[in-house]
């Protein structure tokens, strides 16, 4: 399985101390087939992996009628969301990403 090192830098915040920031340059196979750049919060606990709303239409991918799925967070309101595939870059490394039944 290939590897890849993700950088994990810091900041110091006034009221609550030496925070870490895990951003990670991801590319995203757009629907011309190039790959953009976009910038991602790698999050180790998530459920799920979201992408802004717009992004459905710069990566080809047709938003349903009516969202398919509910996620939640740390507020416990759930909130509609729509489920689908997309091709992720991280480095040299490709991923076909998306919704598994």
């Amino acid at each position: 399985m290939p590897s890849i090192s993700i950088p994990c830098p810091s900041i110091v915040d006034p009221h609550f101390g030496q925070l870490f920031f895990p951003g990670l340059e991801v590319s995203v196979k757009l629907s011309d087939g190039t790959f953009q750049p976009f910038e991602f919060i790698l999050d180790s606990g998530a459920d799920c992996t979201m992408v802004p709303h717009a992004m459905a239409h710069l990566t080809g991918f047709t938003l349903p009628a009516a969202p398919n799925a509910t996620v939640s967070g740390i507020s416990g309101r759930p909130i509609s969301a729509y489920t689908g595939n997309m091709t992720l870059k991280i480095q040299t490394v490709s991923i076909k990403c998306g919704h598994r039944l």
